[in-house]
C-alpha cells in the first residue's frame, strides 16, 4: 500500500488489530473500534491542517470547506505547500503509535507486580 495514495481509513486498518494484538476480537467489536478511531483520526488530521494554514488564509479556507468540494480543498492546500497525503500518513502513523503505546501501558499496569507478596 502506498501511503501517498491510500485513504486514512486504509492506513489505519492496515495492521492496527495486529499491532494491538486484537486480531481475534469479534468483527462487530473491531468495526465499532475502527469507527471510533477513524473519527478521532479525522479530527487529528483536520487540526494538523488548520495549524498549517497561515492566519491570513483561514477565512478563505473556511469558505472552501463550506462549499464541500474536496478537489478545491486539496488544490487550496497544495497552493499553500500543504501536502495532504503526507499529513494524513503522518497523523495516521502517530495515532497508531499512540494507540499501541496506550495499550502496552494498560497491559503493563494490569499485570501483577513482581513485588507483590501473598499473605
Amino acid at each position: 500500500m502506498d501511503a501517498h495514495t491510500a485513504t486514512p481509513e486504509e492506513l489505519l486498518r492496515a495492521d492496527i488489530f495486529e499491532l494491538l494484538n486484537m486480531q481475534d476480537a469479534p468483527a462487530e467489536m473491531k468495526e465499532k473500534m475502527l469507527a471510533d478511531m477513524e473519527s478521532t483520526l479525522a479530527g487529528e488530521v483536520f487540526a494538523h491542517v488548520v495549524s498549517k494554514v497561515p492566519d491570513e488564509h483561514l477565512e478563505r479556507f473556511e469558505e472552501i470547506l463550506e462549499r464541500g468540494v474536496q478537489q478545491d480543498t486539496l488544490d487550496f492546500l497544495a497552493n499553500l505547500d500543504i501536502d495532504m497525503p503526507t499529513v494524513v500518513a503522518e497523523e495516521t502513523l502517530k495515532y497508531k503509535y499512540q494507540l499501541v503505546r496506550e495499550v502496552e501501558a494498560r497491559l503493563r499496569d494490569a499485570q501483577p507486580s513482581s513485588d507483590a507478596h501473598a499473605d
